[in-house]
């Protein structure tokens, strides 16, 4: 209270002293006058301002807007690049220099999936994520697992799409990979050992999943001619309207033949080329080239197969 007091006190001097000056000056107006004149113009200044800011910024949101535009618009757009990149010979030349450089150091090797290693290029996982997630397979069908990262990725999808088995064939899978596996998928996982061409292999697939209708396969085993087409052959009877068919490794008929890593598959003997003479006697399925398009580094160019009816 002494302290309101005290403030007070000294407003009531500095009025008196203000009146003073104005009696024995001849002050037109006073000092207080003035104060509060300089008060009310800087109090408008600065409201002119935030006013103008204000202006401004509602000028750049209605701006922003317009520049906004829809999904459907975005995906046309979208579409449109990815043509771009694919027809673009300056790109093809410099991805098939960087595939090759990079393969010399085993680049699709290097990654993971939930702590397993996955042997696919990120383009490629990406793109398998598109069409699983566009065509909703009940069934994912993979031959050669290696080391279960695709496995895992597969099934990680399917939390968000209704896949309710994963199958997984290769002629060796390890005790120890089984397990870890089997741990994380549960009883959505079946594992199987041995050729995935084999007579009574196809039979007991059969058998077992003739009451699905949708799937998806990946062919990621023995990747020489025959038993590729062998595979597509086999394997694209399971395949209904719109379902897909990924024949991997396809880029070993665009890169010289890979002597830091021999294999028995070669430019004349690969994915490729039994795709193309699987085309041909196949009418009812098709390359999906766009899937390709934005692809930098991608070990299935031509690869992505689907059946058109």
């Amino acid at each position: 209270m002494p302290k309101l007091i005290n403030r007070f006190n000294f407003l009531f001097v500095i009025l008196q002293l203000d009146i003073w000056i104005c009696i024995n000056f001849n002050c037109g107006k006073s000092i207080l006058y003035y104060f509060i004149c300089t008060l009310i113009k800087y109090y408008f200044r600065y409201h002119i301002k935030k006013c103008n800011s204000h202006k401004k910024l509602n000028q750049l949101n209605k701006s922003m807007k317009k520049k906004i535009i829809s999904l459907n618009e975005f995906n046309q757009k979208k579409n449109r690049w990815k043509s771009k990149i694919f027809n673009s010979d300056k790109i093809r030349k410099l991805k098939k220099k960087l595939y090759i450089e990079t393969d010399k150091l085993n680049y699709s090797y290097t990654h993971s999936w939930l702590g397993e290693p996955i042997l696919q290029t990120p383009d490629d996982i990406v793109t398998q994520q598109e069409i699983i997630y566009k065509t909703k397979p009940e069934v994912i069908i993979e031959t050669g697992v290696c080391w279960g990262g695709s496995i895992l990725f597969y099934n990680m999808l399917s939390k968000i799409v209704p896949i309710k088995k994963i199958i997984g064939i290769d002629i060796f899978i390890p005790k120890t990979l089984k397990k870890r596996l089997k741990n994380k998928c549960k009883d959505k996982l079946i594992l199987i050992e041995g050729d995935s061409t084999g007579e009574d292999l196809i039979k007991k697939l059969k058998k077992n999943l003739k009451k699905y209708k949708n799937f998806y396969i990946h062919l990621d085993s023995d990747h020489r001619h025959d038993h590729v087409l062998k595979e597509l052959n086999l394997y694209s009877k399971f395949l209904n309207k719109n379902n897909y068919i990924v024949a991997d490794d396809t880029i070993v008929n665009e890169i010289p033949n890979q002597t830091h890593r021999p294999r028995p598959w070669n430019k004349n003997d690969n994915p490729m080329t039994a795709v193309n003479k699987f085309i041909k006697n196949n009418k009812n399925f098709k390359i999906d080239y766009k899937l390709n398009y934005n692809h930098l580094i991608s070990s299935s160019p031509g690869g992505y197969i689907y059946r058109k009816k």
